[in-house]
């Protein structure tokens, strides 16, 4: 049996408890070298020509992962991989990559060598890298599967081949073998090859096939050292024109040796069994491939030849579930075509949750990737849950809070529980900008200007947190920034830790490092209901049907409609966002990110408060908006008038205290959603009456972007029943009373 692809889908569904017992039934003894598992190393890598591909190789990554941690043993190597070919292939999975926001690099044939230079490739062919590529210990993933799944409970019986089995869709299934008999719920066969003797009347022709994996040495012993772990990538090489393809990898096999091998071979006898000898030109063929392309290694003959065994479905691409119409209660995996060992942890789980009935496990679901939902997800993957993220809309959508290219970032708050959140974020964002190479935000200073003892409240807040701050008079802010004009009767504060947020680049990085960690998203995907059962929850959608131990709702105005039970006082409002340009020409550059700070102001004795950013969105006009608006229609959607005076105020505060602004008119008003509760302060955690498992991050009132990494960590804390980094109690729902639940 093909036990690689085995041991992934009965520790699956033990995983999954959905069996009293389960056991695993073997042609061979433990160890043999019979099929496609055996050995030392196989290939690991995200680039495939068919994106289907790319979550398998996700969610293999993230099992394998955990299962390192648990067991506290290296499983694979991270190499980088090389994939050269001619024509456009290489274009094509980059592509792909792309979809899937997988980092990879697009190189001529000819700068291969400045990479690599054991190899030798012309402008003919491309080289695609894919940093995520490397060397499975093949070996090691077996025995850790195995000796995993024994740990559950499981049960192994060697050398027990089957005589027959039941193909009805009775239940339970009936199987013989020379031991005895068993009876089961559900039958899975991983049985490479010997498919066709368990199913001989499967209507596509199987073609399995042995290949000659060849090993090849350096030319010179000074070279040596070229073809080990540290300096040789694993490698497929395709030549379209002619038809070849080749797969290499380092000296991980016989120390001094790469596998090199042409990516075809000879049928198997009758019985299933390797030729004796392999065809002359699949070991000819490596060797003048190894000749033209890479000088450093000896293609004149090989220092050794082994024999694996490949099955071949007739488009070379897997087989995954019933493989026939009389019963849904057999399932098959197999026709790894040799690639399958890096995705069979994917598929074991993939056959586990079909056994058990079940369209997708996961440990936690998210609604929606709003920038609160994208870091919480982020933070879940992080803390290994695998996690979810289902968004209504199409990805890009501006039907919510999360859209547009600029927020404000401070530590400046009148309620001192915020500040931690936004050290907390400030540590994460810090953080992705190292491992991205990306600037996701820039510190421009915040001007916090208030009538009133505000800026009183705020000084008391940052002092009491060693936050560096600055408190001014009103009538000198105009020599800070020349823009404004205040009178004695405003206080103001600076914050130099203030800046712009570029809103786009955080949700992107977000959702970008989420997706790389192995988690799923979905957009287009509309929730319609969710049921309990104990301490699972079934979440029906308008595509599939997911089980999971956790659902976060990040999402936004449509609280109420998730959750239609939970009936908090929230108000969901459109906001008015203004931009304004500057009276003249000649003084725009006073709108920019290196002179225009992000502002607060609020004039306290109006119950009025605008916010300020600098023209990052449309170059040459600042945002200046009134931080209020109009509620939203019954459906959610903006209204379509919006009251005037939602644009007359920020116009007022212009006019009177902006000398630079052209406070007119408006170059242009775009619409924001707000969601406020009661207190306007955000919502996060479990709600109460409702169950533990559900949590909810949310009324971000118009401030939560910059807080959102902090929320994002404290819920993927919650939802892995660990303590929070960040005291967030003043937070909890438990604050309203219970008339407004």
């Amino acid at each position: 049996m093909d036990l690689d692809w085995n041991w992934k889908v009965v520790r699956g569904c033990k995983i999954l408890e959905n069996a009293e017992l389960l056991c695993i039934l073997l042609l061979f003894n433990l160890g043999h070298s019979n099929g496609s598992s055996h050995g030392k190393s196989r290939i690991t890598r995200y680039a495939h020509t068919d994106p289907e591909y790319v979550p398998l190789v996700g969610d293999s990554y993230s099992q394998i992962e955990q299962l390192e941690k648990m067991r506290g043993e290296k499983l694979w190597n991270k190499l980088g991989l090389l994939w050269a070919a001619t024509g456009n292939q290489v274009q094509s999975i980059s592509g792909h990559l792309n979809a899937h926001n997988i980092e990879h690099e697009v190189i001529r044939g000819n700068e291969i060598s400045e990479r690599y230079p054991q190899f030798k490739f012309d402008e003919k062919w491309t080289g695609l890298i894919d940093p995520m590529g490397g060397v499975i210990y093949a070996n090691k993933w077996l025995n850790a599967f195995q000796e995993e799944f024994k740990n559950l409970g499981g049960t192994i019986r060697e050398n027990e081949p089957l005589i027959s089995h039941d193909e009805g869709d009775n239940s339970p299934l009936e199987l013989t073998t020379k031991n005895g008999k068993y009876t089961s719920n559900k039958i899975i066969f991983t049985v490479g090859c010997w498919i066709t003797k368990f199913f001989p009347h499967v209507n596509f022709k199987i073609k399995p096939i042995s290949l000659a994996v060849c090993y090849w040495q350096a030319k010179e012993e000074n070279q040596r050292h070229l073809l080990d772990e540290k300096h040789f990538p694993v490698v497929i090489a395709k030549n379209l024109e002619k038809k070849e393809y080749y797969f290499a990898l380092p000296d991980t096999d016989y120390p001094g040796a790469i596998k090199l091998v042409l990516d075809d071979g000879d049928e198997l006898n009758e019985d299933l069994s390797h030729p004796k000898k392999n065809n002359k030109d699949f070991v000819d063929l490596p060797g003048k491939f190894i000749t033209d392309h890479i000088p450093v290694v000896d293609g004149t003959k090989p220092y050794k030849v082994d024999q694996c065994k490949y099955t071949n479905s007739p488009d070379h691409h897997y087989l995954i579930g019933p493989v026939s119409s009389k019963t849904s209660n057999i399932l098959v995996g197999g026709c790894g075509s040799g690639s399958g060992f890096k995705t069979a942890p994917g598929i074991g789980r993939a056959l586990a949750e079909m056994a058990a009935g079940k369209k997708t496990t996961v440990d936690v679901s998210f609604f929606s990737p709003s920038i609160f939902g994208s870091c919480a997800a982020y933070n879940c993957q992080k803390l290994g849950l695998k996690t979810l993220l289902l968004e209504q809309f199409e990805l890009g959508h501006t039907n919510g809070s999360s859209h547009g290219k600029s927020r404000i970032t401070r530590y400046a708050h009148t309620e001192v529980e915020y500040v931690d959140l936004v050290g907390d974020a400030y540590e994460q964002i810090f953080e992705l900008e190292r491992v991205r190479g990306e600037k996701l935000w820039k510190k421009t200073g915040l001007l916090w200007v208030s009538t009133g003892d505000e800026i009183a409240k705020i000084h008391s807040n940052l002092k009491s947190k060693n936050i560096e701050h600055e408190v001014l008079k009103g009538t000198d802010v105009e020599k800070r920034y020349p823009q404004f004009k205040l009178s004695d009767e405003w206080n103001a504060l600076i914050d130099p830790m203030g800046g712009v947020i570029y809103a786009d680049k955080w949700l992107n990085a977000f959702r970008d490092e989420f997706k790389k960690l192995g988690g799923i998203l979905h957009d287009r995907e509309t929730f319609l209901s969710h049921s309990e059962e104990g301490d699972i929850h079934y979440v029906n959608t308008n595509k599939a049907r997911y089980t999971t131990k956790k659902i976060i709702f990040t999402v936004g105005c449509w609280i109420t409609k998730f959750l239609p039970d939970v009936k908090f006082d929230i108000e969901p409002v459109s906001i008015s966002v203004c931009y304004w340009k500057a009276k003249n020409e000649a003084e725009s550059h006073l709108l920019n990110d290196d002179h225009y700070p992000v502002v607060i102001a609020q004039e306290m004795e109006l119950k009025v408060f605008h916010y300020s950013l600098p023209d990052n969105d449309y170059p040459g006009a600042i945002k200046f908006c009134y931080h209020y608006g109009d509620r939203l229609t019954k459906d959610l959607a903006h209204p379509e008038n919006r009251s005037q005076h939602c644009i007359d105020l920020p116009a007022k505060f212009i006019r009177n205290y902006m000398p630079v602004i052209d406070g007119s008119v408006p170059v242009k008003v775009d619409k924001c959603i707000y969601t406020n509760s009661p207190d306007e302060h955000y919502i996060i955690g479990q709600i109460p009456t409702k169950n533990p498992n559900i949590l909810v991050g949310g009324c971000g009132s118009g401030s939560g972007f910059k807080v959102a990494p902090g929320i994002g960590k404290a819920l993927a804390e919650m939802a892995a029943g660990k303590k929070t980094t960040v005291d967030v109690s003043f937070f909890s729902a438990d604050r309203f009373k219970p008339s407004k639940i």
